[in-house]
């Protein structure tokens, strides 16, 4: 079977009014026919709604899909427009429209095409149909506007997931960014742009989106380790996914980084901060090193203590049957002193350790740190000057006067040493404190009511290579004769054995601060009378000379 046209035209013979004879002529279009039915298939079945309209607005023709979409009923005829549909036109906020505002009147107006505008269609049952409409003039043969053809596409579902995503772009705890590589002529990777952050990482960097988005990281952060840029290289030119922690001086942060390919030369990352859990990571260890540092140092001391007591038993009995004036009881007495510093000592080690037994009493530091000031300001010079800023007010701790003696002394004596050689300043502050929940100090205390007391100095302060090593026994950076390593050591070790903290604050060049926290009270126990610390009773020894003297002892460790 073909398809034709048939054109017919009469004949006509000189005066006569009928014409003798009809011309025909056939031309077959079976292809032209076969083209233009697969052109009506294809608009017809197209997933685009496409339609046309007349110069004057209205629409005269509608494929199926643009039908569903406008909600049009089928075309009544060839020559009619559809009848005027009964929704409104509205953007995507819900707001009408006017005429003018709709791709119709721009396109006629202008004799431009418009791209992707967004409209919504609004039924009066309430129903909302989201738009995006391309549209472009059909214009006759002298130039005259002829009407428009518009392809309009159903985007409610792909704007609610897009709405969804931004929700979550700007709700995520995580950073998110996506970034532009940036090669040199031979391919590598030299700097990447920013192209959208959302406002975790903002929160995450200090850095705000204005600032960055559009400008390089070397522009940014001009200090940016070249590893971090040929690391994201990687993942923007072969999409290997990566993920991986890292540090990052220009911030000063720790993060966990998951980064992927987005597009060619894009690529899109997920900053997880682990600053915090670092830090704690790092504390922990600390914690575990001073553990396993002060158990060590307890037994040592307890064999330490063992030693020493026949020595200075023996010493003392030495002594007793020696004439004092004899070179031999001088000799045995310093053997006693020496036996006595290294019986100090071992008493600081148990402190650090934790494993010497103390009576805790309900005390107000107050009138310790009185006596502790009065005791110092006997040795340290008049040029350095001691400020007092004490809350008479202060609360009540649980604790042993005499260790909280020593934790001034040392915290004291620490401070004299570092403005010694210039001069300057020793602060001493005694105030209540209250940790809460949500306070940084929360994470190595229970919140409640403190005790704070905090001694600066205007010194030389600590230098951050040995910042994590000043509370090790034996470590100290003071010259020979001037300390033997156990001051911050004991300190530590008591305000840990009472269930406190101290921090330490330091600038080389600016001084130096150290807080001790010691758990106070929330209220005044019932029944108690605060007592003020005493000096230890001296004893004769009696009973120890008559046992030593007979000889016939069991020698125990002062355990």
């Amino acid at each position: 079977m073909r398809w034709i046209t048939i054109n017919t035209n009469p004949l006509f013979r000189d005066n006569l009014s009928a014409p003798y004879a009809v011309a025909i002529s056939f031309s077959d279009i079976t292809e032209l026919k076969t083209e233009r039915d697969l052109m009506d298939r294809i608009v017809e079945t197209s997933p685009a709604g496409i339609t046309r309209w007349d110069a004057d607005g209205r629409i005269v023709y509608a494929n199926r899909r643009a039908e569903e979409i406008l909600g049009l009923g089928p075309l009544p005829g060839s020559k009619r427009a559809y009848d005027p549909p009964a929704w409104t036109v509205t953007d995507f906020d819900g707001n009408p429209l006017s005429g003018t505002d709709l791709p119709f009147a721009t396109v006629k107006r202008t004799g431009k095409p418009v791209d992707h505008v967004r409209q919504a269609i609004e039924w009066p049952d309430g129903k909302r149909v989201l738009l995006s409409i391309n549209a472009a003039p059909m214009l006759g043969a002298n130039g005259t506007f002829e009407g428009m053809v518009a392809t309009i596409e159903d985007i409610t579902d792909k704007y609610r997931a897009e709405q969804n995503y931004l929700m979550l772009f700007r709700e995520m705890l995580d950073g998110f960014a996506l970034h532009e590589i940036i090669c040199d002529d031979h391919g590598q990777p030299v700097d990447y742009r920013f192209l959208a952050v959302n406002p975790a990482f903002e929160r995450i960097t200090g850095l705000s989106a204005e600032t960055l988005i559009g400008k390089t990281v070397l522009e940014i952060l001009p200090n940016t380790e070249p590893h971090w840029i040929a690391r994201y290289g990687r993942v923007a030119l072969t999409g290997e996914a990566e993920s991986f922690e890292d540090f990052s001086r220009e911030l000063d942060r720790h993060f966990q980084v998951t980064a992927f390919r987005y597009a060619p030369n894009q690529f899109a990352c997920i900053f997880e901060d682990i600053t915090d859990r670092k830090q704690t990571e790092i504390r922990l260890q600390q914690a575990q090193k001073m553990e396993s540092i002060g158990n060590l140092a307890g037994g040592i001391a307890h064999d330490f203590n063992n030693i020493l007591f026949p020595i200075v038993g023996i010493a003392e009995i030495l002594m007793e049957d020696l004439p004092p004036d004899s070179p031999e009881y001088q000799s045995v007495h310093e053997i006693l002193k020496a036996a006595l510093r290294g019986s100090d000592l071992v008493k600081q080690i148990l402190a650090f350790s934790r494993q010497s037994e103390h009576k805790k009493i309900p005390m107000r530091i107050q009138q310790v740190l009185r006596e502790v000031i009065k005791l110092c300001r006997a040795t340290i010079p008049s040029n350095i000057e001691i400020a007092l800023e004490v809350d008479q007010d202060c609360g009540l701790v649980m604790a042993d006067p005499t260790q909280v003696h020593q934790i001034g002394m040392n915290l004291i004596t620490n401070a004299y040493h570092a403005v010694e050689a210039a001069g300057g300043r020793i602060t001493i502050r005694l105030k209540n404190a209250r940790i809460a929940a949500d306070d940084q100090m929360a994470r190595s205390l229970p919140p409640g009511p403190y005790a704070l007391l905090s001694i600066a100095d205007t010194g030389i302060g600590i230098s951050p290579a040995v910042m994590d090593k000043i509370f090790e026994p034996y470590f100290t950076t003071k010259a020979q004769g001037k300390g033997t390593g156990l001051g911050l050591a004991v300190v530590y070790g008591i305000v840990k054995e009472h269930n406190g903290d101290i921090k330490v604050d330091s600038l080389l060049g600016k001084g130096t601060t150290f807080r001790v926290y010691l758990p106070g009270f929330a209220s005044l126990p019932p029944r108690v009378s605060v007592i003020r610390p005493k000096r230890p009773p001296k004893g004769t020894n009696g009973s120890f000379w008559s046992m030593m003297k007979t000889r016939s002892f069991v020698c125990r460790a002062w355990c």
